[in-house]
């Protein structure tokens, strides 16, 4: 079976969800991205990928709630590809705190030679201002990085609650935490 592999369009809003072409969306957003985060699966065809914008923009009044923005990917066999973007604001309290949570975390350089998981499931974490970190991670990841692992899934659910309300989220390969 072939893989029909990605647009370019589609790999372009799951690396930049904020860089999505306002054509398609409305306004572009403004503000600061302060954490990115996403999941792919290269055996179901699907990914999702989320971004938050806050913080100081000439754009954004004091106060404005931070956006949350998802975008998902699917790409069902023999049924042409999808690309589905929607915001939602959330409060930016929550995002500080979740920025400090993610900051607190210590994660170890661990063996790379362990192969990808067999399911597909690629995660990625990229955050800061300024300085950013990103980090990929297979499956379940390593198990030194249970606790950074746990807590992305965590917030990309609470992500995807407020952009998609009662829509189920497929984190295919997570460790069902």
């Amino acid at each position: 079976m072939a893989i029909k592999p990605a647009s370019r369009e589609q790999m372009d809003a799951m690396q930049w969800p904020e860089r999505i072409d306002p054509a398609l969306v409305g306004p572009a957003l403004a503000g600061q991205p302060r954490i990115r985060l996403a999941y792919h699966s290269s055996l179901s065809f699907h990914g999702y990928a989320w971004v938050i914008v806050a913080g100081r923009d000439t754009r954004r009044p004091p106060g404005a709630p931070a956006i949350a923005r998802e975008i998902r990917v699917t790409l069902p066999q023999g049924h042409g590809d999808a690309l589905r973007v929607r915001d939602a604001e959330i409060d930016p309290v929550m995002v500080d705190a979740w920025c400090r949570e993610a900051a607190s975390m210590r994660i170890p350089v661990v063996d790379i030679s362990t192969p990808p998981c067999a399911d597909g499931a690629v995660y990625t974490l990229s955050s800061g201002v300024g300085a950013t970190a990103n980090v990929i991670w297979y499956g379940d990841g390593p198990r030194e990085w249970s606790e950074l692992t746990t807590w992305a899934r965590s917030v990309m659910k609470r992500l995807h609650d407020c952009t998609s309300p009662g829509e189920p989220l497929n984190l295919e390969g997570a460790d069902r935490g």
